[in-house]
């Protein structure tokens, strides 16, 4: 569906997963329109 262009995902925020903690603030204080993507890097 994303290669087709069906679906336009909203995204807010990419947050390192790190600063999780910062992330969930964020959510609670309501102070995003769309979403928060948590990303993790590889070792």
């Amino acid at each position: 569906m994303l290669k087709e262009n069906r679906v336009k995902p909203n995204i807010a925020e990419i947050i390192p997963l790190i600063e999780a903690q910062s992330a969930h603030e964020l959510l609670e204080k309501s102070a995003v329109m769309g979403e928060i993507v948590l990303i993790c890097n590889q070792l």
